[in-house]
């Protein structure tokens, strides 16, 4: 397959597919390794596979918010105020990856 017939949606796709679910600070796969393939809807073409969570994805994400969530709690207005600013920085940085990635996921 040559560079040119290599999709965007194909290029976004393995990054997501690579990075998995960010649980606790980090990207996991699923437990059980399942996946299922994402769909361009305008398309009709897979761009992308994600981890399948099952209920102890699930419950292993929601202990790991609770305990972020008593830190995040813990820290004085100011500094959750310039790790929010930082977030947006980033998200502005990766402005065009994220609008990729909607769009291939959205149509």
């Amino acid at each position: 397959m040559a560079l040119d017939d290599i999709s965007h949606d194909q290029v976004i796709g393995a990054h997501f597919a690579q990075k998995g679910m960010p649980v606790g600070g980090a990207w996991v796969q699923a437990a059980d390794a399942k996946t299922f393939e994402v769909f361009n809807p305008a398309t009709g073409t897979a761009w992308t596979e994600v981890p399948d969570a099952g209920r102890a994805d699930t419950a292993a994400a929601i202990q790991a918010a609770s305990d972020a969530q008593r830190d995040w709690a813990a820290l004085a207005f100011t500094e959750r105020a310039k790790l929010l600013n930082r977030v947006a920085e980033v998200v502005e940085k990766r402005r065009g990856d994220i609008i990729a990635a909607l769009t291939a996921e959205c149509g």
